[in-house]
């Protein structure tokens, strides 16, 4: 399950690159604040969707070991 491993830390790491912009935003001007604001949201649904598919291929596979297992 190395891939859900990756998947983790790659959610991980966009919530701290998440935590890191909306800690230099504070002070920014509106235009600029705008603009941080935008790329959090982007990166949050980045975040999501990574883990949207995580939880989707968890299913998949327990399926698919369910089926092997009982010979369907």
């Amino acid at each position: 399950m190395e891939t859900q491993s990756n998947i983790q830390n790659t959610v991980q790491q966009i919530r701290s690159n998440i935590d890191e912009i909306a800690s230099q935003t504070k002070n920014l001007k509106n235009g600029e604040r705008f603009s941080r604001i935008q790329r959090i949201n982007d990166l949050r649904q980045i975040a999501f969707t990574l883990e949207d598919i995580d939880k989707s291929v968890n299913t998949l596979m327990d399926e698919q070991n369910k089926s092997k297992s009982t010979g369907a």
